[in-house]
């Protein structure tokens, strides 16, 4: 049966802007301190499989919003340590703290 509001015999074509979703991630991980890109999806108007296609693994862009991740995830365990620098923090089931007391 066809549905009377959408004409359900064409495809759905969704256009996405590249750019502003690149510009919509940035944002997120500046405006909310995120440290996994998995989280930046929950920011961004597309699917997961869009925003791979988009920016895959070892694409320049994907280098730049690592690095933003990075940054976050130094400024929280410099924070953390400075607050108890006998903390243990382990990152992936890797402890991580002996690193960044060096």
């Amino acid at each position: 049966q066809r549905n009377k509001f959408c004409d359900t015999t064409k495809p759905i074509v969704m256009a996405y802007d590249r750019v502003k979703i690149f510009e919509d991630a940035k944002s997120a991980i500046e405006k909310n301190k995120l440290f996994f890109i998995e989280d930046v999806l929950a920011f961004v108007p597309c699917a997961k499989s869009t925003f791979y296609e988009f920016f895959p693994v070892e694409s320049e862009e994907s280098d730049v919003l690592k690095e933003l991740l990075g940054k976050n995830k130094t400024v929280i365990v410099d924070r953390m340590i400075k607050l108890d620098p006998s903390l243990t923090i382990k990152l992936n089931g890797f402890d991580i703290t002996n690193d960044w007391k060096q």
